[in-house]
């Protein structure tokens, strides 16, 4: 699923003019996807906790 987002957002890194937003959406996608694994391992780690 993350390759597949990759791919469609491929020709963005290409284009100079888009490059700047390329790298924008590239940090934001690995933000959430990093967000998302800390919030998984926190949720896991609570509940072995408990």
């Amino acid at each position: 699923r993350q390759l597949l987002a990759l791919s469609a957002l491929w020709p963005l890194f290409w284009n100079p003019i888009s490059k700047f937003y390329g790298m924008v959406a590239l940090y934001s996608i690995a933000a959430i996807a990093f967000g998302f694994a800390v919030r998984a391992t926190v949720k896991r780690y609570g509940r072995q906790k408990a």
